[in-house]
């Protein structure tokens, strides 16, 4: 989608003026030269036009003295784009990832309306294949209100055919603490829906239920806890049939927040949190811990190797049985 934003107001003699200057040679006495391509220019305009060149040509630093200054942190087509601003106070969007490196060039060279362009078109533009790369430009470059629009987009849209997408960007940046932190409120979001929805995701989401139940596992907390046991205790209402098919399903989330139960019980059993616990968990919980220790205990028995290297007569006696065909 491309759209074109300037200034509606009639121009004066003197901007437009300006504007027929934009990529011409007449005049010019200065020069970028960005991927070996060089895009002319006049100091005139960009002194008049631009805050950043003027405090560059008026400092007497050694770009104000060349003949062609060589831009290397930007590719031609967005230098280019933010000429084309400076010079006919319009700009034209027609790619999400141009714009992000637009707006990042315009604010380096303290463009003051060029960056809200850039943030107008973006929040006009989210859709479900660019929300991903925008929502992260929005952290990185700090912009909490484009960052609400991605949320507000994700509650809006957020849907059985695109939760698998959210949970797989999620996963994919969940190692780093900060990226955790920072998008709190979408993984929240991501575990209502799953949790909410998972009951009914089964059949036409079943190559993606192991993927949802890793994500479900890896945000096993202290804070979400209730909202897990809540989840695991509302699949008990589950129609029989469906019942057997989840069991397979769940098997590994069922196991984690036991575990993560029993290795907190004391922090859980002595605060608030265990009041919200539905009783049936409780009843769940003491199975998983029966199991548990039989498990361990059986673990500990020697096994009849064993036995038979600390009781060697016992190896005697069962090769004499056996050798009698007894």
């Amino acid at each position: 989608m491309r759209l074109d934003f300037g200034i509606c107001a009639p121009k004066s003699a003197e901007d437009e003026e300006i504007s027929s200057l934009f990529m011409s040679q007449t005049d010019s006495d200065i020069a970028f030269k960005i991927e070996e391509k060089v895009i002319p220019a006049h100091k005139s305009v960009l002194i008049k036009k631009s805050k950043y060149f003027k405090n560059v040509f008026n400092s007497g630093m050694a770009e104000s003295r060349q003949d062609v200054i060589e831009i290397k942190d930007c590719e031609y087509e967005t230098f280019k784009e933010y000429l084309r601003f400076i010079y006919q106070d319009t700009v034209s969007f027609d790619d999400i990832n141009r714009t992000i490196k637009l707006y990042t060039l315009a604010d380096k060279y303290l463009q003051k309306d060029l960056p809200k362009k850039c943030l107008n078109y973006l929040t006009y533009s989210i859709n479900i294949e660019n929300v991903y790369a925008i929502i992260d430009f929005a952290h990185q470059a700090d912009i909490p209100p484009l960052k609400d629009w991605c949320l507000k987009f994700f509650e809006d849209n957020l849907n059985i055919e695109n939760i698998a997408g959210l949970i797989e960007y999620l996963l994919d940046g969940q190692e780093d603490q900060y990226f955790k932190e920072d998008r709190q409120e979408l993984i929240e979001k991501a575990l209502n829906f799953t949790m909410d929805k998972y009951s009914t995701m089964y059949e036409s989401e079943k190559g993606n239920m192991k993927l949802y139940e890793r994500f479900l596992i890896k945000n096993i907390e202290m804070d979400t806890i209730p909202s897990f046991v809540k989840f695991m205790s509302g699949l008990h209402t589950l129609p029989e049939e469906k019942k057997l098919c989840f069991e397979e399903c769940t098997s590994q989330l069922k196991e984690s927040v036991f575990r993560f139960v029993q290795e907190n019980i004391e922090i859980i059993m002595t605060g608030e949190i265990s009041k919200s616990f539905p009783i049936d968990f409780f009843r769940d919980f003491t199975l998983y811990q029966g199991k548990q220790m039989k498990k361990s205990q059986k673990r500990m028995e020697p096994t009849r190797d064993e036995t038979n290297e600390e009781n060697p007569g016992l190896k005697k006696t069962k090769k004499f049985d056996s050798a009698h065909g007894n």
